[in-house]
């Protein structure tokens, strides 16, 4: 069996384009939900400027010196704009959290209620983010303070099965509840309190939902659940940089299919075993297969996969804003300028890092080119057509 793409990675869009994959895995499932196959040609449109648009810039004095920009989908299984999201949510969570160390903790549901998940999967993460933020922010105030708290939802283990779980940022202390406005320290979390207290309280949820029935609750209450705390005192760049990588990002990097191949359609990716003393393996599956792995993991419109509790609430960062923003202050500037540094802020900025010169600077004149048409797909048309651009448009735009 021989495998394309053994000196370069495919992406999941490159695997689902070719052949008409995608195309045959609806004909064989009819049954696909609309939201997962409306993420899916986002995906398959990213960066096509004839079916999700385009930006056109143009030099003033040589017009026929133009480049076009085409738009790019944001969908969660596009493995260049997951990745670009994941880098500015790291971005910008480095410019929201006070500074201060923080403690990582994970949050993992038994095998048994991912079938939960499959059934009812926005109402289970909703529960999921409750329950593991409502455990520590209670415990918090039973001490005392209110910490900052941050939880990402990640639904995928790395063999692309469903294995859902919350990565959590809690602070290592808080607002002190006594004065409202000093800091006090508290990096103690008891582990075993918050297995016992996290397993009641979501069991507690899901059986009030009706997603599960007594007999099973009672099962699940006397499992050992999975609940792993982090490494002491973790600096702030080294917790958000370590979930911004897979909250945002598509549930396999392209860096890790190791190839694919059409004769006989099979997709080979290597993942990381834990279990195995985080020895690297190999998978080879079938297009059907890997196809349907990448599916189950687009969730519906509207779930969250970031939530924001006790002092990272809007509500609540409004009412202790002063205090926060005298803890924040310290080498916030200096963070964000390191993080643009590494990620960009903008469609030419990274064009300029990667290349080495301006994208939108005339290669004859050297003057910079400014947006002269703008294509927009139209639903009624069901194309892309192109729009008029207003003269408060006609400069340099940061795609």
């Amino acid at each position: 069996m021989s495998y394309l793409g053994l000196k370069r990675s495919y992406t999941i869009k490159e695997i689902f384009k070719d052949q008409d994959n995608w195309s045959w895995y609806q004909v064989k499932d009819p049954d696909i939900p609309a939201y997962k196959i409306k993420e899916v040609e986002k995906m398959l449109a990213c960066k096509d400027p004839e079916k999700s648009g385009f930006f056109r810039y143009a030099c003033p004095s040589h017009p026929e010196q133009t480049i076009i920009v085409p738009k790019t989908c944001k969908s969660s299984v596009c493995s260049s704009c997951g990745t670009l999201a994941g880098d500015k949510w790291v971005e910008r969570a480095m410019t929201l959290f006070p500074d201060t160390t923080f403690r990582h903790v994970t949050f993992t549901v038994p095998a048994e209620l991912r079938t939960v998940f499959r059934s009812r999967p926005k109402t289970f993460v909703q529960l999921l983010h409750k329950a593991c933020s409502g455990v520590v922010v209670d415990w918090a105030k039973e001490h005392g303070f209110l910490p900052a708290i941050t939880t990402g939802l990640h639904t995928f283990g790395r063999d692309l099965k469903i294995h859902p779980h919350i990565h959590m940022l809690v602070s290592t202390g808080g607002i002190d509840l006594k004065t409202s406005k000093d800091w006090k320290d508290y990096d103690y979390l008891p582990e075993r309190m918050l297995k016992s207290r996290f397993k009641a309280v979501l069991l507690g949820m899901l059986r009030q939902e009706g997603l599960i029935d007594s007999s099973l609750s009672d099962k699940l209450y006397r499992y050992e659940w999975y609940v792993r705390l982090g490494c002491e005192h973790a600096p702030l760049e080294t917790t958000v940089s370590y979930i911004g990588r897979y909250i945002k990002r598509p549930p396999l990097s392209s860096k890790h299919i190791l190839g694919y191949s059409r004769d006989s359609s099979r997709v080979m990716f290597e993942y990381q075993d834990h279990r195995d003393g985080k020895a690297w393996k190999t998978m080879v599956v079938s297009v059907e297969t890997f196809i349907g792995l990448i599916l189950q993991h687009i969730l519906p419109p509207h779930t969250r996969r970031i939530n924001h509790y006790g002092l990272m609430h809007s509500k609540v960062r409004g009412k202790y804003q002063d205090v926060l923003e005298r803890l924040s202050k310290r080498n916030r500037k200096h963070r964000r300028q390191a993080l643009r540094q590494q990620v960009g802020s903008s469609w030419r900025e990274r064009q300029k890092d990667y290349h080495g010169k301006d994208p939108l600077v005339c290669r004859v004149c050297g003057q910079e080119m400014v947006l002269v048409e703008m294509g927009r797909y139209s639903k009624k048309e069901g194309k892309v057509v192109v729009v008029p651009v207003q003269e408060k448009y006609q400069q340099t735009m940061g795609v």
